[in-house]
């Protein structure tokens, strides 16, 4: 059996308004009853890079912009741990990308579905998150682009999840959206929503 979806409100904004507003923000995606999370679990294509940026032939893959990896260092200096979380081909590796982008070392664990055996959607991928984690599921939140592999399959899960870039989402696919699911137009609009985290100094690596 599946663990029920949590159903908070939705907190749907972009950089300008979580700028604008980010007491609001965080008030309606994290109500007084709800445990905000403490850990990260973020997808990579789509998630940290830019699709109109080409592929980087030295990594086989897009890089990691700046915007994101900017974003992820103000996350890890926010005591969040961040989790790799990546459907990968046989032989491909995440870690040479996050390095050349500086930002390996503020990931807890690099998890890539190839070497775990098993991939998102799948059940046994999230259990593999959870452990990785080092936290109950309810405050472990998915953050990715992809409506069935970053949002459905965690939340059924039992997890939190952001939906990163809802300009691309079908109509169709706007109605299957659940209750619960934080929306944003960019990975640099989730801080706002844990920004009344104490920051905590960056050391080096």
């Amino acid at each position: 059996m599946t663990a029920p979806r949590p159903t908070p409100q939705v907190a749907e904004h972009g950089a300008d308004d979580a700028a604008s507003e980010p007491d609001a923000a965080r008030s309606a995606a994290w109500p007084g009853q709800i445990r905000k999370p403490v850990c990260l679990a973020v997808d990579y294509g789509g998630t940290l890079t830019d699709p109109l940026t080409p592929l980087d032939p030295r990594l086989a893959m897009r890089p990691v912009c700046p915007r994101a990896a900017k974003t992820l260092r103000q996350l890890h200096a926010m005591d969040i741990r961040l989790l790799l979380t990546s459907n990968t081909k046989t032989g491909q590796r995440r870690g040479p990308a996050l390095e050349a982008a500086g930002v390996l070392h503020l990931f807890a664990e690099v998890l890539e579905s190839d070497l775990l055996g098993c991939a998102k959607p799948e059940p046994s991928f999230y259990a593999k998150v959870t452990a990785a984690a080092r936290c109950p599921r309810e405050v472990i939140m998915s953050v990715g682009n992809n409506l069935l592999k970053d949002v459905l399959g965690p939340l059924d899960f039992g997890m939190r999840a952001a939906l990163i870039g809802q300009g691309a989402l079908s109509a169709e696919d706007k109605t299957l959206l659940p209750s619960g699911v934080v929306v944003l137009s960019h990975l640099s609009d989730l801080p706002a929503l844990l920004r009344d985290r104490p920051p905590r100094k960056e050391t080096g690596r």
